[in-house]
């Protein structure tokens, strides 16, 4: 894929409602943002389901969104274990579409279509009164000049 796109690698369909947690190595315990990658830490994390809408709920960490330095997670399944892994460096997971406040304005990024992804590449959000594009480098969107690749496993258990 060549071009400035919000998000690019693959998607799978998942049935949100058998989710009921994720265990998972990479960067956390809170979601992420192409501009906003500071604070997360490595590490092996563990959340159980929730659905936190922001101005609305105030359960953290956040179940559904980006997160960065992906490796492997283990969804925990009412029909048992899913495991995606990857060896490739510097990816981010995306665990389904999270809930936006009833004005997000600028705060309400793209996601893929489909429920769990693995990423290059992530959009970057923007404030209530600025869209991502207008904060910096950071908040624009980059040209992909090569080929993307890496390798994705999938278990159940």
């Amino acid at each position: 894929m060549k071009g400035s796109p919000s998000y690019a690698g693959i998607t799978f369909d998942s049935e949100e409602s058998s989710i009921t947690g994720k265990r998972w190595l990479g960067a956390g315990p809170y979601r992420v943002w192409k501009n906003r990658l500071e604070g997360p830490t490595f590490g092996i994390r563990n959340n159980v389901y929730n659905d936190s809408t922001p101005g609305k709920t105030w359960e953290y960490p956040e179940f559904k969104g980006y997160f960065s330095d992906f490796y492997w997670c283990d969804f925990s399944t009412d029909k048992g274990h899913l495991i995606i892994g990857s060896e490739t460096p510097g990816l981010y997971l995306r665990v389904f579409t999270p809930a936006f406040g009833e004005e997000p304005r600028n705060t309400a990024p793209p996601f893929p279509e489909g429920d769990v992804s693995i990423l290059h590449t992530i959009p970057a959000i923007g404030t209530k009164f600025k869209p991502a594009g207008r904060l910096g480098p950071s908040g624009e969107t980059k040209a992909i000049l090569e080929k993307l690749s890496g390798t994705v496993y999938l278990m159940g258990k």
